[in-house]
């Protein structure tokens, strides 16, 4: 998942969406290396420029 994929409602600005038509785009450009796709990672930092705060002082984060 890229940066340009997350979305921000106007109505919700501390919740983040994702366009998954821009997804659904992209992979079809690529069906022929990858036939499904399995899952989708967004990172922190990505989070955190979309919705322009920093959001890991709330949760808490272990190392297992």
């Amino acid at each position: 998942m890229l940066l340009e994929d997350l979305i921000v409602n106007p109505a919700r600005p501390a919740s983040i969406g994702i366009s998954l038509s821009r997804i659904k785009q992209r992979h079809q450009l690529l069906l022929q290396d990858q036939p499904a796709i399995e899952q989708l990672w967004i990172r922190m930092t990505d989070i955190e420029e979309v919705l322009q705060m920093e959001i890991r002082s709330y949760y808490r984060w272990s190392w297992i």
